[in-house]
C-alpha cells in the first residue's frame, strides 16, 4: 500500500497550492470587473493568471477521475482499456501533455459565453425596449461618429412627413467630449432633440429628475454614470466640445442604466452646434400599427440615397448588426483556438512517440501473446483521444466559469442582462478535440505497430 501512495503524495502537495491560487484569482476576476478604477486591468491580469496556473497545478490530480471518466466512454474493448490504462500511467504527463489545449479551450469557451451572454442580452433587451419598427444606421467604417458623417435634419423631416410614421429619434454623438475633465462616459456621449420622445420609443426609467425636453445647457445622465462621477440632480458640470470651449450643464435627470442605456450621457439638440458636425448618426423610427413596415423601409431608402454611408432596415437589421460585432469578436477567438489545437496536437504525438519509446518491450510482449497491429494502433489511439477530450473538458470547465464570473460581473455594472452558455458550441469543441487526438495519435500508432516483435521483447 505505501508503494502505491507514495506517487499520490507530490499530486495532493500540488492540488493544495492550486487551489490555494485558482480560488482567489477567480476572486480577483471577479473583483476586477466589478470595480472601477486603475488597478481593474492589473487585477483581471493577476485574477486570470493565478486561475490558470491554480488549475494547471490542479490538473494532475484531476486526470484519474476525470481521464478514468472519459475512458469509460471511448475505452472500448481490450485495445481501448489498455489504451486507457496508458493515459491515467503517468498522471503527471498527460496533465501536462493537455495543457497547451487546455489553455486554448479554457479562452475560448470564455469567449464564448461571453458572446452567448451578449447576444442573449442584445436581443432581449432590443426586443422588450425599442419601441422602433425602422432602424437608420451609418457605417462605423467610415470613421468615428462625430457629426461629420451620417444624414442631415432636413433628410429625417421628409422621414417624419411619410404616411404611417409617428415619431423619429435622431442621435448625434459626440465622443470626442471632456466631462468633467475626463474623457466622455464609455456607453457614449449623445444629443437628442426630444428627450421626452427618446424615453417613451426606449421605454426610459426615471430614477431621478426629469427626463423631458432638455433645454440649452441641461443634460441627463444614466444612473451608473452619475454614482461613479458622483454627481447629483441640480448640479452643474462642465463640458468641453468640438467647438466654443468649455460650458456648464446641469444635470436635470437621471435614468436607468440598460445595456442600451449604460455609462452614457445625453445632451440637448442645441448642443449640436458645437459638435464637429451636425448629422445624425442614428435614426429610430416608430410607425403606426398596420403600416407595411417594409414599404416604408424602401420609401426610407429612397430619401437617405444622397447620403451612400447611411443603410436603412428593420429591427431585424439592428440586431443582425450588434450580433456580427460579436461574431467577429469570436472568429478571431475561434483562430486562437486553432492555433492551441495545432500546438496541442505536436504536445500529444511527442508524448506518444516517446511514450511508445519506453514502452518497446512491453509493447512487444503485448504483440507476442496476440494483439494484433490494429489492436496496437487502437490503443494508442485511444490513450491520445484521452488525453486530448481530458484537456479539452478541462479546458471547457474553467472557460464555463471565468466566463460566467465575467458575465455576472458584466450585470452588476448593467452590460449584461443574463448568463447564456453555448451548449452546441462546447459540444463542437469536444468533437473537435476527439478528431485532434485521432490525428495527434496516427504517427505514433503506425511505429508502434510496425515494431519487430522479437526485437522489442529483446530491446532494454
Amino acid at each position: 500500500m505505501r508503494e502505491i501512495a507514495r506517487p499520490d503524495k507530490p499530486l495532493r502537495t500540488l492540488s493544495i497550492v492550486g487551489a490555494a491560487l485558482a480560488v482567489p484569482g477567480a476572486a480577483l476576476v471577479t473583483a476586477a470587473l466589478t470595480g472601477i478604477g486603475g488597478l481593474t486591468l492589473p487585477l483581471l491580469l493577476l485574477g486570470v493568471g493565478l486561475v490558470f496556473l491554480g488549475v494547471t497545478l490542479l490538473s494532475p490530480l484531476l486526470t484519474r477521475p476525470l481521464a478514468g471518466l472519459i475512458g469509460r466512454a471511448v475505452g472500448w474493448g481490450m485495445s481501448g482499456r489498455l489504451g486507457v490504462r496508458n493515459a491515467l500511467r503517468n498522471p503527471r504527463r498527460t496533465a501536462v501533455t493537455a495543457a497547451a489545449l487546455m489553455i486554448g479551450v479554457t479562452l475560448v469557451s470564455a469567449a464564448s459565453v461571453l458572446g452567448a451572454s451578449f447576444t442573449k442580452t442584445i436581443n432581449d433587451t432590443i426586443n422588450a425596449t425599442v419601441g422602433a419598427e425602422i432602424i437608420i444606421q451609418t457605417n462605423t467604417n467610415a470613421g468615428p461618429p462625430d457629426g461629420t458623417i451620417g444624414f442631415s435634419d432636413a433628410a429625417l423631416d421628409k422621414v417624419r412627413a411619410l404616411p404611417g410614421v409617428q415619431r423619429a429619434v435622431p442621435f448625434y454623438p459626440a465622443f470626442d467630449a471632456r466631462v468633467d475633465g475626463q474623457g466622455p462616459p464609455f456607453g457614449g456621449l449623445f444629443a437628442v432633440d426630444d428627450l421626452a420622445v427618446t424615453r417613451d420609443v426606449f421605454a426610459m426609467e426615471t430614477i431621478d429628475g426629469e427626463l423631458r425636453v432638455l433645454g440649452p445647457g441641461e443634460f441627463a445622465a444614466d444612473e451608473n454614470t452619475v454614482k461613479s462621477r458622483g454627481w447629483a440632480v441640480g448640479e452643474s458640470v462642465p463640458v468641453e466640445l468640438a467647438k466654443g470651449g468649455e460650458q456648464p450643464y446641469k444635470l436635470v435627470g437621471v435614468y436607468a442604466a440598460t445595456p442600451i442605456w449604460t455609462d452614457s450621457m445625453v445632451l440637448p439638440k442645441s448642443a449640436v452646434a458645437n459638435f464637429d458636425g451636425p448629422l445624425a448618426f442614428q435614426g429610430f423610427i416608430d410607425v403606426a400599427d398596420g403600416t407595411d413596415t417594409q414599404a416604408a423601409v424602401a420609401q426610407i431608402e429612397e430619401i437617405m440615397a444622397d447620403f451612400p454611408l447611411v443603410t436603412v432596415g428593420d429591427r431585424s437589421s439592428l440586431l443582425d448588426q450588434f450580433n456580427s460585432f460579436v461574431d467577429i469578436a469570436l472568429g478571431i477567438i475561434y483562430v486562437l483556438l486553432g492555433v492551441a489545437i495545432v500546438i496541442a496536437l505536436l504536445g500529444i504525438l511527442n508524448t506518444l512517440l516517446l511514450s511508445i519509446y519506453e514502452r518497446t518491450r512491453e509493447l512487444g510482449l503485448l504483440r507476442a501473446v496476440g494483439l494484433n497491429r490494429r489492436g496496437v494502433m487502437r490503443m494508442v489511439g485511444t490513450e491520445s483521444v484521452v488525453m486530448a477530450v481530458f484537456g479539452c473538458l478541462l479546458g471547457i470547465l474553467v472557460g464555463v466559469s471565468l466566463g460566467a464570473a465575467v458575465s455576472a460581473a458584466l450585470i452588476d455594472r448593467d452590460f449584461l442582462t443574463t448568463i447564456a452558455i453555448p451548449w452546441v458550441s462546447l459540444a463542437i469543441f469536444v468533437v473537435v478535440a476527439v478528431v485532434a487526438g485521432v490525428l495527434a495519435s496516427l504517427l505514433p500508432a503506425w511505429r508502434a505497430a510496425r515494431l519487430n516483435v522479437l526485437r522489442a521483447i529483446a530491446y532494454e
